[in-house]
């Protein structure tokens, strides 16, 4: 026969249940960490162990363990299971005590009842690992209502902290105002750099045509590198929905290129401004395009009509 102890072991570190086929069940039960007054014994919460004999069938938990563990087949492992079994009842009916290592011990009363005493220095919880329990005598002439009203009558620490704070206040105050103060009456900062995100960013509203509004007359035509440039003559197509104005060409040909992706006529057009506008669309008329301009709103909320 092969001990099998060490896989029930393993298993109720991990499980709160663990059946012993034809034999009974092991039930995991939490108990919370406690104070034993009359030895004045601390212990931490544990995970005892009882013991049910009506829980005989096999859920195949501890099967599938040993199958694992020593790489076996089922049928084999539940072979072992059996054996196991076996012995122990037979060992029970002769009047042993059977014990299970770090488990607890079984044997039939005086009148065959099976029997259960846990090992009680064995804990399953595995939160509680390496907690043991531990003993300490109560503190003698210990008074909390004087403890706590000696701690009352002491003086605040707070106070001589509080005053240095405000005179470090009045020392920081005009100090940081007065470098607030100096950059904005001065030229410190103007230079060629700026710290404006918006700084280069054509404004739309010099260009945008309102739907209410009149519009003035502008051609264009395209240069030779493919941007159209807004002064020269042109197509018949004279309104158009301009999606971004960019200072820096990379940035334009970007958004170009993702609107001829989307199946967009879409042009490039450089303003006299020298920034570079991109167009979604063109229209022949005015009403044209504020229609186009209401249906891609949704997807486009900054464009713009402009008038070459």
């Amino acid at each position: 026969m092969i001990d099998i102890t060490t896989h029930i072991r393993e298993l109720l570190f991990r499980h709160d249940c663990v059946i012993l086929p034809s034999f009974g069940g092991f039930i995991g039960n939490y108990r919370p960490a406690g104070i034993d007054n009359s030895t004045n014994t601390f212990t931490p919460p544990v995970k005892a162990i009882s013991f049910n004999r009506n829980l005989k069938h096999n859920d195949g938990l501890l099967i599938g363990k040993i199958s694992e563990t020593r790489k076996i087949g089922y049928a084999d492992s539940k072979r072992l299971v059996d054996d196991f079994v076996n012995s122990l009842q037979k060992r029970l009916e002769k009047g042993e005590r059977v014990t299970l290592n770090r488990i607890g011990y079984f044997q039939n009363n005086s009148e065959g009842s099976l029997q259960f005493e846990p090992d009680r220095e064995s804990n399953y919880l595995l939160d509680a690992y390496g907690l043991e329990s531990f003993n300490r005598e109560p503190v003698e002439n210990y008074d909390v209502a004087r403890r706590v009203m000696k701690r009352n009558d002491m003086e605040p620490v707070t106070s001589s902290i509080s005053r240095k704070m405000v005179w470090r206040a009045v020392i920081a105050v005009p100090f940081i105002a007065a470098m607030i103060l100096v950059p904005l009456k001065t030229d410190l900062f103007k230079n060629r750099i700026s710290i404006n995100p918006l700084a280069g960013i054509e404004l739309n509203e010099g260009n945008e045509i309102p739907d209410h509004a009149p519009t003035s007359q502008v051609s264009g035509t395209s240069d030779a590198q493919g941007v159209r440039d807004d002064n020269a003559t042109g197509d018949n197509r004279g309104f158009f929905l301009i999606a971004g104005s960019f200072k820096s060409a990379d940035n334009a040909l970007r958004l170009f290129d993702k609107m001829s992706l989307q199946g967009h006529e879409a042009e490039l057009i450089k303003a006299p401004n020298g920034f570079y506008r991109v167009s979604i669309e063109s229209y022949e008329t005015y009403s044209m395009a504020v229609t186009e301009k209401k249906n891609l709103l949704s997807e486009y909320p900054e464009i713009w009509i402009w008038k070459k």
